[in-house]
């Protein structure tokens, strides 16, 4: 699964799907699919490639063969973002009258509200001392990420330890948030962050095991039951 950004959820995962999948998510349909050579794909397309030989294969280290039946699915299969699919899957549920498939968050501020998320990171820079971060030194040890409809807003914050200075965070944004609808939220802190170089690869870095303080979520979404 790749990264490519959607005009209504912004940067999202993507998944590809072949043709007649494709189709029936344009139309908000869900068909049973299973995963193969990176591409979702229907019973059909399952049975008439007899797909299930590729199942042990693994990208890059495709054979000749994976490859070639991978262009073929690839010749009219289609890219659809992981929150758009989530949405169809949603309204699919709905209208059967079952239960949600995942908790649903309907009430966070999403990458359509860019720009009251903007004005909340800046406010918070503005309001409290963050320290600078190891991973981006240029910037804050501070991440606000939009949310979408299968994750709320996160708020990402390192080296704040004392429990005072958590809550003072806490009780701002409780006050930020009292005017708006979109009231879900989930804050994190961590102790430090954890930036190794691969051992491997001395370009290659990543962020390590972190030490995860405290959570907390505002108003968290039930599954719905029929």
């Amino acid at each position: 699964m790749g990264i490519f950004r959607c005009e209504v959820h912004g940067l999202q995962g993507f998944l590809e799907a072949c043709a007649d999948v494709d189709a029936a998510l344009r139309r908000g349909v869900v068909l049973r699919r299973n995963r193969v050579l990176e591409v979702e794909v229907c019973n059909a397309c399952w049975q008439r490639h007899d797909l299930g030989r590729f199942t042990s294969e693994t990208f890059p280290y495709w054979s000749a063969a994976a490859v070639a039946q991978y262009e073929v699915l690839n010749a009219d299969s289609g890219c659809h973002c992981v929150e758009c699919v989530a949405a169809v899957e949603l309204a699919a549920e709905r209208n059967q009258g079952r239960s949600d498939p995942f908790p649903a968050y309907e009430r966070t501020l999403t990458f359509l509200h860019r720009d009251i998320i903007e004005q909340l990171e800046a406010e918070l820079l503005q309001t409290f001392d963050f320290r600078k971060s190891v991973v981006e030194p240029s910037r804050h040890a501070l991440w606000v990420h939009h949310g979408a409809l299968t994750h709320p807003l996160t708020i990402t914050i390192y080296y704040v330890a004392a429990v005072k200075s958590q809550d003072a965070i806490l009780q701002y944004l409780a006050s930020f948030f009292e005017g708006l609808s979109q009231r879900q939220y989930r804050v994190r802190f961590y102790r430090n962050e954890n930036w190794n170089q691969s051992a491997s690869d001395p370009r290659s870095w990543s962020r390590g095991p972190e030490e995860l303080l405290r959570e907390y979520e505002t108003d968290p979404p039930r599954r719905s039951r029929p």
